[in-house]
């Protein structure tokens, strides 16, 4: 009887006991067992099979194949698996719920930056683990934190922004209410401290250093002109892809008065070089900002803070944006009110903001 591995069920499971079994017993004896046994492997697929695994070991085996069918790179055949097993886990009862919610806590991660989130996926890992006894919660916590952040940004992707302020405001006060999630309230909060800076003044941007600006300027304040401001670091790959993208509206809106100004720190490094002082890395960053990026935009550069790593809000700009992460972009209108947050720099964000300037550049 012929034998090849296909995408589906069996494979999976293959690859799971291959792998428990090469940590337990060796590579060479997992090799020698998959190949002399590969029929009594995928038994274990098998109604009789299934028929002698109590249901928490039943579960077991499904959560392993779900985690194994999302090993990286995820692929399509990989998600179809998951998603099955993930069926089947759900209907199994109550006595596997710890099963159940490490099952969905492994697919909620792969919700996060999509433009089409499994809402329903979502709302049931919520449910399920307001289920778990306490005991049991700390696997998850942060996968709930993760869901409402999840159903905010697709509310802010799709310009709800009542939907979105009052998702994070319920997750504070969930969050709020068991001292165990303690970290998921403070990342929830910084959501919601962004999101409602939206309709609120922008607070102006401060520095001993700018770039492209005068000498002895030390403020910006920022009326008088719709504004977009994004907060950058020179170690930062995203940033450095929106550059383009900031140049060609620079150059289509800055004669009908956009203004762009990028915002960022010194770090105590750049590229190999660490240990630098204040004095030389600005000089490098002069020249990588200026002369290598040609950036005609103002530039504020705060001092680093004592202590601080990357992507923290090190600075008196990034602590009054809610920074984090970065690239991190604002834009603002001609009266100084913060219209728009958005995070990150993809495909298609462009075209977004631009759509933004030209709504903004049309106010009076």
């Amino acid at each position: 009887m012929n034998w090849s591995p296909r995408p589906g069920p069996e494979v999976v499971e293959v690859r799971v006991v291959g792998e428990i079994i090469r940590r337990v017993r060796g590579p060479l004896f997992a090799l020698t067992l998959v190949v002399a046994c590969p029929l009594w492997i995928v038994h274990a697929s098998s109604p009789v099979a299934l028929a002698r695994q109590t249901p928490g070991e039943r579960a077991d085996v499904l959560v392993a194949a779900i985690q194994a069918a999302l090993e990286r790179p995820v692929t399509d055949a990989g998600r179809r698996v998951a998603a099955a097993k993930l069926a089947e886990l759900d209907r199994m009862g109550s006595e596997v719920l710890t099963q159940k919610c490490a099952g969905y806590n492994r697919l909620v991660s792969l919700n996060r930056g999509s433009s089409d989130p499994d809402e329903k996926l979502l709302r049931r890992f919520l449910a399920l683990y307001d289920q778990l006894p306490q005991a049991q919660r700390a696997p998850f916590r942060f996968g709930r934190y993760l869901v409402y952040e999840i159903l905010a940004a697709d509310a802010h992707r799709h310009n709800d922004a009542d939907l979105e302020t009052r998702l994070l405001r319920d997750a504070v006060r969930i969050f709020t209410a068991d001292p165990g999630d303690a970290r998921e309230r403070q990342l929830v909060q910084q959501l919601l401290d962004r999101a409602e800076m939206v309709g609120r003044p922008a607070p102006p941007l401060i520095g001993g250093t700018w770039l492209n600006l005068a000498p002895g300027t030390t403020r910006m304040d920022l009326g008088g002109a719709v504004t977009v401001i994004e907060f950058t670091a020179h170690w930062c790959s995203p940033c450095k892809d929106s550059y383009p993208g900031l140049l060609r509206l620079h150059e289509r809106f800055g004669p009908q008065g956009l203004r762009i100004v990028l915002a960022t720190r010194l770090w105590g490094y750049l590229g190999k070089e660490k240990n630098m002082s204040p004095e030389r890395e600005l000089a490098a960053v002069r020249r990588l900002f200026i002369e290598e990026d040609r950036l005609p935009f103002p530039i504020v550069i705060a001092d680093a803070q004592a202590g601080a790593g990357q992507g923290e809000a090190a600075d008196a700009n990034a602590a009054a944006y809610f920074v984090q992460p970065i690239p991190h972009f604002v834009v603002i209108d001609r009266h100084g009110m913060v219209r728009r947050v958005d995070l990150g720099w993809e495909a298609g964000d462009e075209a977004r903001l631009t759509e933004i300037v030209k709504r903004l550049l049309a106010e009076r």
